[in-house]
Parts: structure tokens; sequence; C-alpha cells
């Protein structure tokens, strides 16, 4: 007969190594925080005897059932439902971050690493002196209009 621990612990490593588990999530989560099993089933209001069971659960993929998915997970694993929703998106979101993307063809500069940012000011930019217009300087855009 396999001792408890032992399945527990290969149920937590099988689950680790694919996306599709909770497990992958939770060990990610666990790597870059340097947690033990029990400290994470702390985190999420489980005893660490659940934590395999819950590991081996598919993980929630579609941003549409997301609430449903980990409300599911938390029914019947008795996890608490904010604490480990905000484990998953962290974990998925942090690997969407990581992982390289090709650039879209509207956008070839991200390709090469470059990021667009909008920037919202309460002062238009400072306008160059005597560029030619009526105005005193500036584009169209920031233009005056009484």
């Amino acid at each position: 007969m396999i001792e408890p621990d032992r399945l527990a612990a290969a149920a937590l490593r099988l689950s680790a190594s694919d996306p599709i588990y909770v497990g992958y999530w939770l060990d990610r989560y666990t790597a870059r925080g340097k947690l033990a099993p029990a400290a994470l089933a702390a985190r999420l209001g489980v005893t660490p005897a659940k934590l395999p069971a819950l590991a081996l659960c598919r993980a929630p993929a579609a941003e549409e059932t997301f609430v449903a998915d980990v409300e599911a997970l938390c029914a019947f694993s008795g996890a608490d439902f904010v604490a480990l929703a905000n484990l998953l998106k962290q974990e998925q979101s942090l690997a969407v971050w990581a992982s390289p993307t090709p650039a879209p063809a509207s956008n070839p500069s991200a390709a090469a690493g470059w990021h667009v940012a909008a920037h919202d000011a309460d002062q238009p930019p400072p306008r160059p002196e005597g560029d030619g217009d009526d105005n005193g300087g500036g584009d169209a855009h920031a233009r005056r209009v009484d």
C-alpha cells in the first residue's frame, strides 16, 4: 500500500508539470514565495491533506467562467474564494507577461521590445516658438479655441 504522504507528494509533483491543473499554478506560487505546502494550505484556508486533491483539479481557463470555476474549486476543497482566485489570477497573469509574444503587424516595434504608453498631462506640452503658424506655435490639436 502506498503511504498517504507519498501519494500526496506524487499528486503535487505530477500536477505541477501541466498548466491545465491547479497544481501547476500552486507550484509557481510556492516557488516564487518559497512556501512549504503547509504554509500554502494555510494561506488558502484548507488542510494540508486537501491540497493534493485541489492540485489535481482543472484550472480555470476561460475568463467568462473563471468565477464559477473558482467557486466550484472552493466548494470541493473548502479553499477561501478570494485567496484562491487571487493566487490563480496573479500566477496566470505573470505567466502571460513572462511569455514572449509575436508583435502584431500593426506594431512592429513591439517585436524589438518597445512599448508605447499614453501620458495624460494637466498641461499641454510646450510649443516651439516661431514655428510659422499664426497662433504662436503648436499643432492644430493644441490650439485654444475661444
